[in-house]
C-alpha cells in the first residue's frame, strides 16, 4: 500500500503546468495604459447613479468597470509598451 502512495507522489511531483518554459516576452501580463483607458470609457458611458439610494449602488458599477477593464487589458508582456508594464 505505502508503495502505491509513493509511486503517486512521485508521479505528482513530476507534473508540469506549462508555465516554466514560456519566454519572457510571451508572458501575460496587464497592459496599465490599456486599462486605464477601458475604464476611463466604461465610468463615461455608464448612465449617472441615483440621487438617493440605501445602499451604494455606484459601488457595484465602479467595481464592474474596474474588473472588466482588468481582464480586457490582458496581453503578452511583447505586444506591451515599457511605460505601460507596471511591476
Amino acid at each position: 500500500m505505502k508503495y502505491y502512495v509513493l509511486v503517486s507522489l512521485l508521479l505528482l511531483t513530476a507534473c508540469d503546468n506549462g508555465t516554466i518554459n514560456v519566454p519572457p516576452d510571451k508572458v501575460v501580463i496587464t497592459d496599465q495604459c490599456l486599462e486605464r483607458e477601458i475604464f476611463k470609457e466604461c465610468l463615461t458611458v455608464v448612465p449617472p447613479g441615483p440621487l438617493a439610494t440605501k445602499y451604494n449602488d455606484w459601488d457595484e458599477v465602479v467595481v464592474e468597470c474596474r474588473r472588466s477593464a482588468y481582464y480586457m487589458s490582458q496581453r503578452q508582456r511583447g505586444f506591451i509598451k515599457e511605460e505601460c508594464r507596471g511591476n
